[in-house]
């Protein structure tokens, strides 16, 4: 199963209220319940930080690739929906992964 990488920072106002978005969407969703996510704290690991591309936290990655960073301009219900965005695509990659393993093994 493919992850989220989420990068944070304790005390960002923002991020807390991407954890609190995240709870609800995999709450909400039973498949989003299910995408493994994996926080990563930047002032305590700036070494990993540095190889993903991004300037803002929360930012979010599905392996190398940025799917979502804030903007301290949008609102609760925008940020909902580019993390529901975010969920989407993690569930697409898993679910093809999955039919992937399942072809291989039907040989």
């Amino acid at each position: 199963m493919i992850g989220i990488l989420y990068f944070y920072l304790p005390g960002c106002k923002y991020c807390k209220r991407a954890e609190i978005l995240m709870l609800e969407l995999q709450n909400s969703k039973p498949e989003f319940g299910e995408i493994q996510v994996i926080k990563m704290n930047e002032a305590e690991r700036p070494d990993i930080a540095a190889k993903f591309t991004h300037s803002r936290v929360p930012a979010f990655f599905l392996g190398d690739r940025l799917l979502y960073e804030a903007d301290p301009n949008e609102s609760r219900d925008d940020m909902k929906a580019m993390l529901e965005k975010v969920f989407t695509a993690a569930c697409e990659v898993n679910k093809l992964a999955a039919e992937t393993m399942k072809n291989k093994t039907s040989f």
